[in-house]
């Protein structure tokens, strides 16, 4: 059988014919049509119309009209520049804006943009160091006046306006947070996030109308740059959706070598901007998270005392972070959990709760911005700490040097960064309980009186004392040991860089509990039927570090520590020690 066209097309009916040849006249227009329609003439009145709106001045690149696969034009670069009393700069800039058309209008000489997606757009929102910022727009009479009188001016008939957007999309955007310290310095950038493609329907430029836009984005690959934080963090997946002024999202994200983080953010009004947070990840690095911390400037609100203050009271953010592991190489502690108030000028932690090696850690802090350098305040309570359990853990050999349970109250001021060691400060107190110090002879190792055979560690009832940090270092005035051997008390302290230890201290050995009698005849000579109810004193000294003590003789001289009721006269037994003592100097 063969096909014969003629016949095929007689039997086409006419109608069909017309409408195929309106449809290909129809592509044929919408081909050449972009060849007639010379929307670059609009350029200087598009750009106008955009500075009236927006205060800032525009450049718009070439301007190209197409009709399929719908009729929308091209803008080959776009800026917004930034107020022109403010630092140099661009509010926006993108590499090509698509804008879709009213056909109808188009073709008779109009323009109105029914849809808009910027490609690798820049968006970088500014503070100076007087509170003004570039991203502040005049208000919307003072824009609709000047929008006006911009049309008059010139002498356009076109009807282009950004009044209503059905839809807006970015494409890998970049959008930055940054502050200008003072005139001339390099911004700060608060926070940077890049990689962002978003898209926002219904969208009515007017911030009264918020709540009618919606939004949704996949959160997926965006990595942001934290100010406060020297570690990045990546966006392993999540999202994040706008509906009637409401916005939630969900995300995991890793943040450096610090954390790998889960987290939902909730909120209520877009308008009042407070966010609900809750976060949670099975190990976070605190070594690592004060070590990235670095210097922030203190972000200033509007110049207005008055607005300034309003504005730093106010709560931006409040959530829960929890914790299955905390690390603070090489110590290890679990279940930590903490609430967090972010306000305008301030972070509150509120109680955090660290369960640490059989015991638990209380911790509040606050940090202030308004401190100059930024400045941070924690008060601690640890009960029931395990000693041992913790020193098992410490390098340099530390294991078994300890036992007991530990309580500990203190109060501490400091700056966050790599030297936060050196802006420690503080004061507070300690004891331990029911422990003992295997392999520290009391009656041997702290006396130059003897080597006491036998004895192989300590055991002692408490050990309390005061502590306060300041100039890198841990210290006490006054710390006290009640052992099975004696009396200690002591003085010094513990450079927290290197752990080196310089201490000073006087132990009362009680009697033959603790030095046997043949001991103290053989020092004492005739002596040693004196009834020593009061203890030998012996002054000792500590070097060394905390994994390695040094126990040295002290300055001055053993002696006869005197019970209440004994005679202020010089006892013979002491003055046969000194003199003992005064032969070996």
């Amino acid at each position: 059988m063969t096909f014969d066209l003629k016949t095929w097309a007689s039997r086409v009916p006419r109608w069909a014919w017309i409408a195929s040849g309106v449809v290909v006249l129809l592509l044929l227009l919408a081909l050449i049509a972009p060849l007639f329609i010379n929307v670059d003439k609009f350029r200087p009145k598009i750009a106008a119309a955009i500075e009236a709106q927006t205060g800032r001045q525009v450049t718009l690149g070439t301007i190209h009209a197409r009709l399929l696969p719908s009729a929308h034009i091209v803008v080959d670069g776009f800026t917004i520049s930034n107020p022109k009393d403010f630092a140099g700069g661009q509010l926006l800039t993108a590499d090509q804006i698509r804008g879709g058309l009213t056909l109808t209008a188009l073709l008779g000489g109009d323009i109105h943009v029914t849809s808009l997606k910027l490609v690798r757009p820049t968006l970088v929102l500014t503070q100076d160091e007087l509170g003004r910022t570039n991203y502040t727009f005049p208000s919307q009479n003072a824009s609709a006046n000047s929008g006006a009188a911009a049309r008059t001016s010139a002498g356009s008939s076109s009807d282009f306006t950004l009044e209503s957007i059905d839809k807006i999309s970015l494409v890998d955007a970049d959008v930055s947070l940054q502050q200008i310290p003072k005139h001339g310095a390099q911004p700060f950038v608060i926070v940077g996030a890049h990689k962002i493609n978003v898209k926002l329907e219904n969208v009515l430029l007017d911030a009264n109308a918020i709540k009618k836009w919606s939004a949704s984005a996949d959160l997926s690959g965006i990595s942001v740059e934290i100010g406060a934080l020297e570690a990045p963090a990546e966006f392993k997946s999540g999202d994040v959706k706008l509906e009637n002024g409401t916005v939630d999202a969900n995300f995991r994200v890793q943040v450096g070598k610090i954390a790998d983080v889960k987290g939902t953010l909730h909120v209520t009004d877009v308008t009042k901007a407070e966010t609900v947070f809750d976060l949670s990840t099975p190990e976070i690095d605190a070594g690592a998270l004060l070590a990235s911390i670095r210097k922030t400037p203190e972000l200033k609100g509007p110049p207005d005392a008055a607005a300034l203050a309003a504005e730093s009271d106010a709560l931006l953010a409040q959530g829960k972070i929890t914790a299955e592991k905390v690390v603070w190489p090489p110590y290890t502690a679990g279940n930590a959990s903490a609430e967090i108030h972010i306000y305008g000028d301030r972070m509150e932690l509120m109680p955090a709760t660290i369960f640490l090696y059989g015991g638990t850690l209380q911790l509040s802090a606050r940090t202030d911005s308004r401190q100059d350098p930024e400045r941070y305040s924690a008060n601690l309570q640890l009960r029931s700490l395990d000693v041992g359990r913790m020193l098992a853990s410490a390098p340099g050999g530390m294991k078994g040097k300890m036992t007991g349970l530990a309580d500990f109250d203190m109060q501490l001021l400091g700056s966050s960064g790599v030297d936060w060691q050196k802006t420690l400060t503080g004061n507070g107190n300690f004891s331990i309980r029911d422990g003992k110090l295997p392999g520290v002879n009391l009656a041997g190792a702290l006396g130059a009186l003897a080597k006491v055979a036998g004895i192989n560690e300590t055991s002692y009832k408490r050990i309390s004392g005061d502590l306060s940090v300041a100039n890198g270092r841990v210290s006490t005035k006054e710390t006290k040991m009640d052992s099975s051997a004696g009396a200690v008390e002591l003085s010094g302290g513990v450079a927290l860089a290197d752990q080196t230890m310089s201490f000073d201290g006087k132990a009362t050995l009680g009697g033959a509990a603790a030095v046997p009698a043949e001991i103290i005849s053989s020092l004492l000579s005739a002596a040693s039927n004196k009834n020593v109810s009061g203890g030998i004193t012996v002054p000792f000294s500590i070097g060394g570090t905390l994994s390695d003590p040094k126990f040295m003789p002290g300055k001055g001289i053993p002696g006869i520590a005197k019970s209440a009721g004994d005679s202020k006269t010089k006892d013979p037994v002491q003055a046969g020690i000194q003199s003992l003592f005064k032969k070996k100097h």
